[in-house]
């Protein structure tokens, strides 16, 4: 569309608004008919439902009146906030109104726009300083333009007029992009109105970015000529510096005034005081000069953490030195201070500030101290400013601040790193059934590497998803089967199929390119979704990268792949292969065989991932295949994938990977029969239908041949693999548990249950609970107590605790240990499922960095947070301020407007809670504390509600591996067990064996499998004579541990069996 047609529609639009707000009434008010006084008759008419022609015209009517009363209603709101520049709120029960106002006041917006002049208008003015004395040079000052980072040069003359920076800048055509113009991407549903109002400040300067960008080729071939019309994937020059306006006459000055800085996405108040200030630290002078000014949205600056795009910043004038008065300014030559683009840290000052680039405004001979002039031009100063972190400097770990160990192979293979990162968290699942002493390992550098090279809630999503379209799609529909797969945190997934796909598109899934592609989109604040359904492609598996995505295939697909190119690189590919399938349970589903590969089989799963012969690997595999065909004729379905369609028996796939194998031995599998071969070959793909992956002869890239798919191929080293394998190693090996030790000196009498068979009374000696600390932890708490549960306390009862007067009361919050000196408490659930119930809307990543916060006493680094949150990854410093201050809105303020999270300290880059913010955790520890100087009634009710705060295994969520590595976790489990231990103990000593039975229930339920707490409970029941409650108690353990592929320990064994055979020689005797 062209200018013409442009004013065409603005036209079109105008005639419509007033034939719409002017004529309608008036024919209403010519031809409608509304009511008068109504009398009882007509009342009596419409209640018998007699209407006449006429009453039903006045219902007309009326409506026709509210109907123009609701579209002038938005008509009006859309003008006032198209001229504003912002987004105009949303009219209730006015949808369709609103929506057709919105397009035709657009429409005369757009209109007026090109009738005004084309010359552009800034709202940044820079500060001008009249000279008074001639001779002097014309020095420029440093001025940013509405993009941020980007500087430009204006010139000041001594007589106070300003001169652009260049004469043929000026005389350029628009068309022309300048080196300096910041390019940014259209992206779905951008219009030039949004862009203008995202970069520009102003929706109306639209006109600028088309004129900068109008005629220039874009990616796709095509360029802007419609002003209207913008293409997702253009890529759009921004302008590149506003020009000062020169004042009418040479010898007129400009008069004094603040600049102002126009709000760019991503700005914030120390990034704009490092640009005007010099000083990024400098920005608590801005949100001084601002406070009170009221912004184009009417809103004001009241946080200096939160600042809106489009808002208007004053950037107060800079302080000019006094000095002596010089006896004589000679002339100075013309000198120009130059500043470079500069990019904001995340919390580092600069340890170098020279004057910023605004006080080089010349001030007047009266004030300046005299310099003798120079033969040259002095070089411009230069400005130390802080600049982005570099990959391993942003690699923080959380607890040490060093930068987090990296894996070769590792960061582009996102799928395997989530597989092995599962795998290691069960290891240390299954490792902390032997206490909470067994649990606290530190991990090794290669474990922190794998779980910050993983994205769980990504491959999670991703795998549940793929299955949920397989399980909904209709079988009788489906045209084409997965060949590849492409999968992106930005792009989400996108699968191609072998064939277009004209069945119906499930859910948010949409087709492209002619259904030869289907895609769905990912938000990374989506909660994770549980692990319910199986893999729906289980032979899918990661070769590389392409453009920035997870390049994966269905090795199902093509039968065979074989792989040619230098052999440590295709080596390197088959591990990774391997291991990928054989330790993921999101993507793939497979039993994999490994022959002459050099991977650790102990790293996956057993039976998974298996070392063979070729000749048993091929014969493993023909099993497999029968199996697949029988089931495939049973439900008269083409191949496996369409088995599995519909929800059908999960089919799994058996996948060889060999060094190398013979050349018939491609015959063995067949397309989508349930089994496939990849293979180091220098041969063409060997089985009708296979594939070959060729890699470059430097590794650095690859080809997917017959498909023709260049990607970067994955590559996962013999030194990555060694240390995986060493990881595993160090958590795989369940430790022996010593035995309880024994207090002699407890021993005593002992009464059994009531109801309890006639077993003969006996008495066990009493143990000292397992005593550690862990990293370090300090927590007001003795760790070295010992306590004594004495099982020999005389007449025991199983009657239930009643409470005792003046029992304190407590909800499930913990609510009970919050002192009203310190105020309300906000309670941060973090034994389970992590939750701040007074929260309940809080996002998944903004409670992530809650709970980190919570369970580090309220102060934080930035850089630990960054750690935590993207995994050591390299993030914008903006990002993760901007995170900081969503997070601030969403936990919002306590009832007495208090903020729970105080503003950030970016000068030091320390994120902060308020003291009233604590965890059930902690309030966990403070019962302990408190119970010892509370009376036994007291303390037995302190610690029973204590323990109902325990609804599941500590930080039991997906993006707390924080929690993990830093021993949080093991540390929850120290915890639960000491007050388990400590409850039990006044419990027996007051006869209440139902309240002891508890105290451990509610432990097994933080610690499930845990073999301290099922010891205390088999000396519970071996105690109150309960043989039957003795044995369920060791045969419940056993059956949790085989799930772990565990046994009891031998400690545990052995006094199982003690127990046992002196409850039968009690019997017997």
């Amino acid at each position: 569309m062209n200018r013409l047609r442009a004013l065409i529609r603005g036209v079109a639009s105008l005639a419509a608004l007033a034939a719409l707000l002017v004529g309608l009434p008036v024919l209403l008010s010519s031809w409608g008919r509304l009511p008068g006084s109504p009398s009882g008759d007509w009342w009596d008419r419409l209640r018998d439902t007699a209407v006449s022609d006429t009453t039903v015209f006045v219902v007309l009517t009326l409506a026709a009146w509210v109907a123009w009363a609701t579209f002038a209603t938005a008509v009006v709101v859309e003008f006032v906030a198209g001229i504003r520049g912002f987004q105009a709120p949303r009219i209730a029960f006015a949808g369709p109104f609103q929506r057709s106002a919105r397009t035709l006041v657009a429409g005369v917006l757009l209109m007026l726009s090109l009738l005004q002049s084309t010359g552009p208008s800034y709202a940044s003015v820079p500060r001008t300083t009249a000279a008074t004395a001639s001779g002097t040079t014309a020095p420029s000052f440093g001025h940013e333009s509405p993009q941020p980072g980007h500087v430009i040069a204006i010139t000041i003359t001594p007589d106070g007029t300003t001169v652009a920076p260049s004469t043929a800048d000026e005389s350029a055509p628009p068309s022309v992009p300048q080196d300096t113009a910041t390019v940014i991407e259209v992206e779905r549903g951008d219009s030039p109105w949004s862009l203008a109002e995202a970069h520009l400040g102003d929706g109306l300067r639209w006109r600028e970015l088309y004129e900068i960008n109008r005629g220039l080729p874009q990616p796709d071939g095509q360029s802007w000529t419609n002003p209207e019309l913008i293409v997702p994937g253009w890529q759009l020059r921004l302008p590149s510096a506003p020009q000062v306006p020169t004042p009418q006459s040479p010898t007129e000055t400009t008069a004094a005034a603040d600049v102002v800085h126009v709000v760019q996405r991503g700005d914030t108040l120390s990034s704009i005081a490092g640009h005007y200030l010099g000083d990024p630290t400098r920005y608590p002078e801005l949100f001084d000069a601002n406070c009170d000014r009221i912004q184009p949205d009417g809103r004001r600056l009241t946080d200096p953490n939160l600042i809106v795009v489009g808002w208007n910043l004053v950037i107060p004038a800079p302080q000019e030195p006094k000095v002596a008065e010089p006896v004589d300014a000679p002339s100075e030559p013309d000198q120009t201070t130059e500043v470079g683009e500069t990019d904001d840290s995340l919390a580092t000052t600069p340890t170098t500030t020279t004057p910023p680039p605004t006080t080089a405004t010349p001030p007047a001979p009266s004030t300046t101290t005299p310099q003798p002039p120079p033969p040259t031009p002095a070089p411009a100063p230069a400005v130390t400013v802080p600049t982005t972190p570099t990959d391993t400097e942003a690699a923080t770990s959380g607890n040490g601040g060093s930068p987090a160990p990296i894996l070769v192979g590792l960061a582009g293979a996102t799928a395997l790193s989530t597989g092995l990162a599962l795998r290691l968290r069960w290891l240390r699942r299954r490792r902390a059934t032997r206490g909470s002493a067994a649990a606290a390992v530190i991990p090794s550098d290669a474990e922190i590497a794998v779980v910050a090279a993983a994205d769980v809630p990504l491959v999670r999503w991703a795998g549940q998803q793929m299955a949920t379209l397989i399980r909904d799609l209709d079988p009788r529909k489906v045209t084409g089967a997965p060949l590849a797969v492409e999968l992106s945190e930005e792009a989400g997934i996108e699968i191609l199929w072998d064939a277009p796909q004209h069945s119906p598109t499930v859910g948010a899934w949409r087709a492209a390119d002619g259904g030869w592609a289907w895609r769905l989109d990912y938000d990374p604040e989506s909660p994770v979704p549980p692990d319910e359904l199986p893999a729906g492609i289980p032979a899918l598996v990661t070769i590389g990268q392409r453009e920035g995505r997870q390049l994966l295939i269905d090795l199902e697909a093509f039968g065979t792949l074989s792989v040619t190119g230098p052999p440590d690189c295709t080596a390197g590919l088959l591990r990774s292969v391997a291991l990928e399938l054989a330790c993921g349970n999101d993507l793939a589903d497979a039993y994999v065989s490994i022959v002459d590969i050099d991977v650790d089989p102990l790293v996956a799963p057993r039976h998974r991932l298996t070392a063979k012969t070729l000749t048993e690997a091929i014969e493993a595999a023909e099993n497999a295949v029968d199996s697949v065909d029988a089931a495939i004729r049973h439900d008269s379905r083409a191949d496996s994938f369409r088995a599995r369609v519909g929800g059908g028996a999960p089919i799994e796939a058996t996948v060889i990977v060999a060094s190398g194998c013979q050349e018939a031995t491609g015959a063995t599998f067949s397309r989508r029969r349930g089994a496939a071969l990849v293979m180091a070959s220098d041969r063409a793909a060997i089985a009708e239908g296979g594939a070959r992956i060729e890699i470059s002869g430097d590794g650095v890239s690859a080809r997917l041949e017959p498909v023709g798919i260049d990607f970067t191929p994955v590559r996962l080293d013999a030194s990555t693999a060694d240390a995986i394998a060493a990881a595993t190693v160090a958590v795989v090996d369940l430790p022996e548990v010593e035995p309880d030790t024994v207090d002699p000196l407890a021993l005593g009498p002992h009464a059994r249950d009531e109801g309890v068979g006639n077993e003969a009374r006996s008495s066990v000696e009493p143990f000292v609970v397992n005593s550690h600390r862990v990293n370090g932890h300090e927590h007001g708490v003795d760790t070295t107590h010992v306590l004594a549960v004495d099982f020999s306390a005389g007449q025991m009862t199983s009657d239930a605790p009643s409470n005792a007067p003046g029992e304190p009361a407590t909800d499930s919050d913990g609510q009970l240990f919050a002192t009203e000196a310190t105020g309300p408490e906000l309670v941060v659930r973090v034994l389970g499922v992590p939750s701040i119930p007074d929260r309940p809307d809080i996002g998944r990543r903004e409670l992530i960095l809650a709970v980190l916060l919570a369970c580090r006493g309220g102060t934080l680094a930035a850089s630990a947070a960054q750690d935590a949150l993207w995994g050591g990854k390299p993030v914008e410093p903006k990002t993760v301020w901007n995170f900081v201050a969503a997070v601030r809105r969403a936990l919002g303020d306590f009832d007495d407007g208090t903020p729970v999270m105080p503003a950030a300290d970016r000068a030091h880059g320390t994120l902060r809670l308020h003291p009233r913010v604590t965890t059930d955790l902690d309030l966990l520890r403070r019962a302990i504390a408190a119970a010892d100087d509370m009376s036994s009634t007291e303390a037995m009710s302190a610690l029973r509600d204590a323990l109902s705060m325990v609804d599941g295994p500590p930080f039991d969520a997906v993006g707390y591996d924080w929690a993990h590595r830093d021993q949080d976790v093991a540390e929850a489990a120290r915890v639960i067990e000491q007050t388990v231990d400590r409850l039990v103990a006044l419990a027996l000593e007051a006869g209440q064996h139902d309240l002891a039975r508890h105290a451990i229930s509610r432990g097994l339920r933080g610690l499930p499998g845990d073999e301290h707490l099922y010891r205390l409970r088999m000396r519970l029941e071996s105690h109150a004579g309960n043989t039957r409650g003795l044995v369920g108690a060791y045969e419940e353990l056993c059956v949790y541990l085989a799930d772990l592929e565990a046994e009891p320990s031998p400690a545990t064994t052995a006094l199982y069996n003690e127990l046992r055979s002196q409850r039968t020689s009690s019997t017997v005797s």
